[in-house]
């Protein structure tokens, strides 16, 4: 799902100068899953989850990591290398 907000952005579907309705659903959802430590690295470096800071700069809540190892396997193989 993040390659294909990534490619909506690209395309100019998504996060525009303006932000459009699109942009305030997506972008609050990945807020929303940025406040997970477990998932924030997966997102943040990306185009997707430039895009959620972007249009939602502060988004309250933290949640520590709480999610089994073997579940989050998937996304490191996906995350954004660390600058």
């Amino acid at each position: 799902m993040l390659d294909r907000i990534d490619a909506w952005i690209a395309d100019g579907t998504l996060g525009g100068d303006e932000p459009n309705a699109a942009d305030y659903q997506i972008a609050t959802s990945l807020r929303l899953l940025m406040s997970l430590d477990d998932l924030r690295p997966a997102i943040e470096g990306r185009p997707a989850g430039e895009m959620a800071t972007r249009v939602v700069p502060d988004y309250p809540g933290r949640v520590p990591p709480i999610l089994p190892a073997e579940w989050l396997e998937s996304i490191k193989e996906t995350a954004p290398a660390e600058a």
